[in-house]
């Protein structure tokens, strides 16, 4: 929010310009994403976030203090949005890799959906208590508040207590006998913990990763998704969503800003509605997910997504009402919801534990090229069309898509 009403104060109604500001956010994904895939493999990972939580806050907190008293040197701001999101690639890498470390298999669908629903609450109060706070304390006070939850974070994450044993690198010779004991206790007491310890010891003993390059590592990454038909699926999806994503993105916030006329307010409270939907569609799903087709939930929930956007764009634009478009986004965030739990339970599912950091970055970085170049395209594109048109077009390629996977019966094999 605070970066959007900064933006808006420095060129307002160009959805151009707002997109050079958030490919900042996008950028680090392709430059990064690779040696922080490599690294989660590599390193404990609840550490990694806790540093990276500490060097966000940072970055974050440097904007107010020393760069926006800048004058026209907004490539300063650029730098420090980079710099922040580049240490987000690691984060948000550990975090959905080091989810199966937690829970048993059986429960990776309860805790995807646990995972999703607090990604739902940070929604609500991030972007619809943000837009209000924006507007009241201004830009530099919406910073401040922004890196005090990253600080905030680093703490809650230092309080969870989890043992890892999965950041092998070393060949057997190459560790001390003390360490390879403690690391079979340790191997040992997570099967037991999720009821798949058996009485004889697996063959050959425990197996450790020989010391590869981080290019060679992130090539099995992307190698591994390309041979494995499931998570090809899972990518197509996501680029799919995050092409739409990406179209929509900047589009959709300059829309709202000229038809409902608040810089954030609305769109805050919009995204509120949006993230409420997410939360209680994520709950839902949640508890009874586990009764339908994984696959066949995804394109319904593709159809409804369409169709909901389309009608968004449409009664925005007609009436120019925010109770009627809150209520739309409600419902979109409601439909949307099942997606991200399905595709994230789809792949830990079929993803062997030394493989997750790798296959999630190689697929970050598929989903946000496609989220890259669509916004560019869509940004490019408002500048000379009717935003209203891009909107509907997009809705209605959602749709589509989701009735030609219903329709062709795909199977996920």
């Amino acid at each position: 929010m605070a970066l959007i009403a900064l933006m808006s104060a420095r060129a307002p109604g160009s959805t151009l310009n707002l997109a050079k500001l958030l490919s900042f956010t996008i950028i680090p994904v392709f430059i990064i994403g690779p040696i922080a895939g490599v690294y989660v493999d590599r390193y404990p990972r609840r550490r990694i976030m806790i540093i990276s939580d500490i060097m966000r806050g940072l970055f974050i907190l440097s904007i107010p203090l020393l760069l926006m008293n800048m004058k026209d040197k907004i490539i300063y701001i650029y730098i420090a949005v980079f710099l922040s999101y580049a240490v987000t690639r690691f984060f948000l890498t550990s975090k959905l890799s080091i989810i199966p470390d937690l829970v048993c298999g059986s429960n990776l669908l309860a805790a995807n959906s646990l995972s999703s629903t607090t990604a739902m609450i940070a929604t609500v109060l991030g972007f619809g208590i943000g837009g209000i706070l924006v507007e009241a304390v201004g830009v530099r006070g919406g910073f401040y508040i922004d890196s005090i939850t990253f600080f905030l974070s680093a703490v809650m994450i230092f309080l969870i207590t989890i043992k890892e044993s999965n950041h092998i690198l070393a060949s057997p010779n190459e560790l001390p006998r003390s360490k390879l004991r403690g690391i079979n206790f340790l191997t040992k007491q997570n099967a037991a913990s999720c009821g798949e310890l058996t009485s004889r010891p697996a063959k050959g003993g425990i197996k450790t990763v020989e010391k590869k390059s981080m290019v060679k590592e992130f090539m099995e990454g992307l190698n591994y998704i390309l041979k494995d038909s499931k998570v090809l699926f899972v990518s197509a999806i996501s680029f799919l969503l995050m092409a739409g994503t990406g179209s929509v993105y900047v589009i959709i916030i300059v829309f709202v800003q000229e038809t409902l006329g608040s810089a954030t307010r609305h769109l805050g409270f919009l995204v509120m509605f949006l993230g409420v939907g997410m939360f209680l569609g994520s709950v839902a799903y949640g508890s009874l997910g586990s009764k339908f087709s994984k696959v066949k939930a995804i394109f319904a929930s593709l159809i409804i997504c369409g169709i909901l956007i389309v009608c968004f764009t449409v009664f925005v634009k007609i009436f120019s009402s925010f109770l009627i478009s809150a209520l739309i986004a409600f419902m979109i965030g409601l439909s949307a919801s099942p997606i991200a739990i399905l595709t994230n339970t789809l792949l830990h599912e079929v993803i062997p534990n030394g493989m997750r950091g790798k296959v999630f970055s190689s697929l970050e970085i598929i989903s946000h090229l496609a989220f890259l170049s669509f916004m560019f395209i869509s940004a490019s594109l408002g500048e000379h069309i009717d935003k209203m048109w891009i909107l509907i077009s997009v809705g209605a390629i959602f749709s589509i898509f989701g009735i030609i996977g219903l329709l062709l019966k795909f199977r996920y094999e």
